[in-house]
């Protein structure tokens, strides 16, 4: 039996309309070829289904752009072309259609060639990605409440909860806006990617998206629409997850502060090590490192310092002439002691006088 090698890739998704609104004006997609792997989302916005067609259309019209393309070509630049087709095609329908006028979309893009990757986006839909156990929002928000933060006028806690945070700054529309590109970027093995509309994020912090994403993608999507529609679902959700089954592994890098609290450890052992070296070497040569300072006083009245009685050298204090002149006096009187002593005996020996042999004893 022949057993078939596992896809590379893993996706999963789902759209719902949610509790309130009456249509649903999300769409999203996901597409393969020799392009790579393209899976987008986008969220519609507009009166009188202006939104829906927005979104479709941005859609339908990033996938033919990079179906066109074959195998070679410049990443980056082609998503930021078919955004900008996208934006083109947007703006046609709106002047052909008087009620759609103010039609629009956000969008997110993740692009997938060989090992790494590119996004792309504009407006407050997201892509997060899943490495080591981790989650990180790597687009970035085109809204008021991102601008309030990035200028300090409020947290990121703040954001979460704000009245104003539905407005975007950046949209695919009747008035041409700058996507954000970014890549190329390494995949590894067991990464995962989350791609959804403001419909989620509303209600779902990145710390509760990410203990959902340790599940298989389509049971994933499936679990975290069911809980945005819990939370009040007042808007359409719509999620895309893509997981990695195959490639590099991702090794995390030590975080600085470990790093930081290793030298810290070891410079104090070093340091403890010296010093007990130091002190060890003192004790031997007698150097008196700790020892008070005292003083040494000649008798010529010059006055030194030294940390021990023992460091001072003979030739290392002058001594004054009258000093030296005592002490060459005493060594000779010495001497001359030592030699009268010496004599003596001689003399004595030498005056003796010797018994004649006759004069022995019998």
């Amino acid at each position: 039996m022949k057993i078939e090698e596992k896809a590379r890739f893993t996706v999963g998704n789902l759209s719902d309309v949610g509790m309130v609104r009456e249509s649903n004006q999300d769409y999203y997609g996901r597409y393969s070829g020799d392009f790579g792997e393209l899976l987008l989302v986008c969220d519609g916005m507009g009166g009188y289904k202006g939104g829906e067609v927005a979104s479709q259309v941005a859609v339908e019209t990033i996938a033919s752009h990079f179906q066109k393309l074959g195998a070679h070509f410049q990443e980056s630049n082609e998503l930021h072309q078919a955004l900008s087709l996208a934006q083109q095609n947007i703006a046609a329908h709106a002047q052909h259609n008087p009620e759609m006028s103010e039609m629009g979309t956000t969008a997110v893009v993740l692009l997938i060639r060989g090992e790494h990757y590119w996004i792309a986006w504009i407006g407050d839909s997201r892509i997060y990605l899943r490495r080591g156990g981790e989650i990180e929002q790597i687009s970035r928000d085109h809204s008021l409440v991102q601008e309030m933060v990035d200028h300090g006028l409020i947290t990121e806690i703040d954001a979460q909860d704000h009245p104003r945070r539905n407005i975007i700054t950046r949209s695919l529309g009747m008035k041409p806006h700058p996507a954000d590109v970014k890549g190329p970027l390494p995949i590894y093995q067991d990464d995962v990617f989350l791609l959804c509309s403001d419909g989620l994020t509303d209600y779902l912090t990145a710390k509760e998206l990410n203990a959902y994403l340790v599940q298989e993608p389509e049971q994933a999507c499936r679990e975290l629409v069911d809980e945005a529609n819990r939370r009040g679902g007042k808007d359409n959700t719509t999620v895309q997850i893509l997981k990695v089954n195959s490639g590099k592994r991702y090794k995390a890098k030590k975080s600085v502060g470990s790093i930081n609290l290793l030298t810290l450890i070891l410079a104090f052992f070093a340091t403890v090590m010296g010093l007990a070296a130091t002190l060890s070497l003192m004790s031997t040569f007698h150097l008196g490192f700790f020892k008070k300072n005292k003083y040494v006083k000649p008798t010529n009245g010059t006055e030194f310092i030294t940390s021990s009685p023992d460091s001072l050298r003979k030739d290392s204090l002058k001594i004054g002439e009258s000093e030296k002149d005592k002490k060459n006096e005493a060594k000779e009187s010495a001497k001359g002691k030592q030699e009268k002593q010496m004599v003596k005996p001689v003399e004595k020996k030498a005056n003796e006088k010797k018994p004649a042999s006759g004069d022995q004893k019998p």
